[in-house]
């Protein structure tokens, strides 16, 4: 058992950010995940562990974790199908900035962050805005693309390249509709665009999307892709309770 530091998250949450790394077939130590947790006067946890291992569950509950979702890891390989792009989707330009971040602030309600009913709505959006960002200021990923209605941007879709031994899996790392023109087509289009665009160049496409997100599922497997794996992720906050704001 490992724990990583997340530098990220911990400089928005303002606190030490700990992923707790676990083999297939090992025993979480409910000793050793308290003694490290009483090092720290607050400080978050998490982990991801895989359906079928609950006894892994059973133990990180023991030591104060809860689920917070089940993960939902969908690829698509080839031949890849030609999915139609009824709204127009191209690389992000710069003057899109604002209204990119304002929508990546206001359109999440299914990610772990804001699930969590201990994470405050502002601080779990704040860490979709800053996700966004760190691809508009060129400091993750690889490509960013946004769909627009007029000349306005209507959402994006973040591009992260994963090696493999065969060569690149192309992933979307983050995608978002403007609330008010959802189920007009838009995310249906970014990702007919991005199979399209990174199909091609890639030896799989994978997508991980929350079991309570429906709609984000169904969508995902009409546009082709299965599943592939499950997840629970479970969070610990030190001390316990509510993250401020």
């Amino acid at each position: 058992m490992e724990f990583l530091d997340d530098p990220w998250l911990a400089a928005i949450l303002a606190r030490p950010v700990f992923r707790v790394s676990l083999r297939e077939d090992e025993t979480p130590s409910v000793e050793s995940l308290r003694e490290h947790a009483g090092r720290h006067s607050a400080a978050t946890y998490y982990a991801k562990i895989a359906t079928s291992s609950l006894s892994q569950v059973r133990s990180l509950s023991a030591a104060g974790f809860y689920v917070v979702d089940v993960n939902v890891t969908l690829s698509l390989k080839p031949p890849w199908p030609s999915p139609m792009v009824t709204i127009p989707v191209s690389p992000a330009r710069p003057e899109e900035e604002r209204s990119l971040l304002e929508i990546a602030g206001r359109c999440f309600t299914c990610s772990r962050f804001h699930l969590d009913p201990l994470i405050p709505r502002p601080t779990a959006d704040r860490i979709k805005r800053e996700w966004l960002a760190s691809y508009l200021r060129g400091k993750r990923g690889e490509r960013l693309h946004a769909a627009r209605l007029g000349p306005s941007a209507a959402g994006f879709l973040a591009v992260l390249g994963v090696p493999s031994p065969g060569g690149t899996v192309r992933v979307i790392d983050l995608m978002g509709v403007d609330p008010p023109v959802q189920g007009r087509g838009v995310g249906r289009s970014l990702v007919a665009h991005f199979i399209r665009e990174e199909g091609p160049r890639s030896v799989r496409l994978e997508v991980g999307t929350q079991a309570a997100n429906t709609r984000s599922l169904r969508l995902y497997e009409a546009m082709g892709f299965r599943t592939e794996r499950t997840q629970y992720v479970l969070h610990r906050h030190v001390p316990d309770g509510p993250l401020s704001a």
